[in-house]
């Protein structure tokens, strides 16, 4: 099952920033990767419709999160990678909202902007993660996503 070589990933990951000082000095941190769930570089295939995409991330956000036992998260940082368009970051912070402690206190409720999601962070209840997003952009011209 993928949730235990995910908590075997991460906690290899721990263990390896152990003796450098571990969690106890910042800059030694343990991330947690969130693939494209679709082809990454054929915009054309991520689904229009968040309802379709929530759902693969929140199973590997509480991968992750399942490594922290019980005590928050097992990654300090999130790395989105490789996404060409802005709905899987939309439905990362979705997905994200939806596996926190609380989940009548959601980040999102049904905004479907970047926007709003952002913004929307501060009522969380527990510690997030840092969450960094990296998009693939157009071939043909490289100041736009392929969406």
């Amino acid at each position: 099952n993928t949730a235990c070589f995910v908590d075997a990933a991460v906690g290899c990951a721990k263990r390896a920033v152990e003796p450098f000082g571990g969690h106890k000095r910042p800059h030694k941190r343990v991330a947690g990767c969130l693939p494209p769930l679709f082809e990454c570089y054929r915009s054309s295939t991520v689904p229009h419709d968040l309802a379709s995409i929530v759902p693969g991330y929140e199973t590997i956000l509480s991968s992750l999160k399942g490594n922290g036992n019980g005590n928050g998260w097992g990654v300090d940082i999130l790395l989105a990678e490789t996404l060409s368009t802005s709905r899987e970051a939309v439905a990362i912070v979705h997905a994200l909202s939806n596996t926190s402690t609380n989940p009548s206190k959601q980040l999102m409720g049904d905004s479907t902007t970047a926007t709003d999601a952002i913004s929307a962070e501060s009522i969380a209840e527990e510690p997030i993660p840092l969450l960094w997003v990296c998009f693939t952009v157009d071939d043909e011209s490289p100041t736009n996503l392929r969406s």
